[in-house]
């Protein structure tokens, strides 16, 4: 590793992480070829222990496995009691704390990058999955839209083999993000990501809309024709926003990128046209500068200013 830190500069410590994630990547090839969840599952837990353990140690695995295998067994066995929640908790963090003390304070070795990274997601696992668990075994009048969303009542409860596939993860195993067991049972195919990436553009999109397009249709005495179309204003963001989920779902349906590609192909790529008009636009309003807090923007030209220079002109 030696030479690959002279030609990046990075520190030893988060080099072997790195490559560890980006081989997580490359991954999803041979994890999208594999129809089965069981052997999905399987892929998971043991492409996860295997690259932890050549990155750390094997009594890091062992830890995880036994601390995921107390909570489930825990869950399942005591779905309508609120304190097996508490206690999953408590006994996560408890496992986290201690392994954060003994590199911390009792190693000579500690890194920036150590095992109790990846058990920081564990633990958010184990705790979400208890909840939900319990969440099951309550009545939806309790629940919120959330929780009914994501309860896992006797009918949806995983095997212990989905459960460790759904802790050992492998793209989201080592920094996160944490999900919840709902989400994760999705995959990795190619159409999940162009359908995340679409949608978190279009996040982007709706705060550059916020921001140049909304206030001029909410200024009754700057631009009163505007104002009066406000109603038709919010049913086009309506429109707009729903017709660019549906049409970001689209990825995600059909799970392969080729697939949504053609899908995409057919429609013009309409929204994407539409994003990239946004961005230009947000470009090209940022390129002029912030406003002030009269409206102006910095280096506008005013009456105060044009009198000054003409003023100055005449002593010259």
């Amino acid at each position: 590793m030696q030479w690959l830190q002279d030609a990046t500069g990075l520190d030893k410590g988060l080099i072997g992480p790195g490559i560890v994630m980006i081989a997580a990547y490359a991954l999803t090839a041979p994890f999208a070829l594999l129809e089965s969840p069981v052997l999905r599952n399987l892929f998971s837990v043991i492409v996860s222990s295997v690259l932890f353990m050549a990155l750390f140690n094997v009594h890091g695995v062992v830890q995880i496995t036994i601390l995921s295998i107390v909570c489930y067994s825990l869950s399942r066995s005591f779905p309508h009691s609120k304190n097996v929640p508490w206690i999953v908790l408590a006994l996560s963090l408890g496992t986290l704390a201690a392994n954060h003390i003994i590199h911390q304070v009792l190693s000579d070795n500690a890194s920036r990058f150590d095992e109790t990274v990846p058990m920081m997601v564990v633990i958010q696992k184990t705790a979400m999955f208890a909840w939900s668990v319990y969440d099951g075994t309550r009545s939806d009048r309790l629940l919120s839209t959330t929780q009914k969303y994501l309860k896992i009542d006797s009918e949806s409860m995983p095997s212990l083999l989905e459960y460790l596939g759904f802790i050992y993860f492998y793209p989201s195993f080592w920094v996160g993000p944490s999900f919840q067991f709902k989400t994760h049972m999705l995959g990795a195919d190619p159409g999940y990501y162009i359908f995340f990436g679409t949608l978190s553009l279009l996040v982007t999109c709706n705060r550059i809309v916020r921001k140049y397009i909304r206030p001029l249709f909410h200024d009754p005495a700057g631009h009163p024709l505007l104002y009066k179309l406000l109603p038709a204003y919010h049913f086009v963001g309506w429109l707009t926003t729903s017709l660019s989920i549906y049409y970001g779902t689209i990825g995600m349906q059909l799970k392969w990128f080729n697939y949504g590609m053609t899908v995409w192909s057919r429609l013009y790529f309409f929204v994407h046209v539409g994003i990239a008009v946004l961005y230009a636009l947000d470009y090209a309003m940022s390129a002029k500068g912030p406003k002030r807090r009269d409206g102006r923007r910095a280096g506008d030209k005013t009456h105060e200013n044009v009198d000054l220079t003409h003023a100055q002109k005449k002593e010259n």
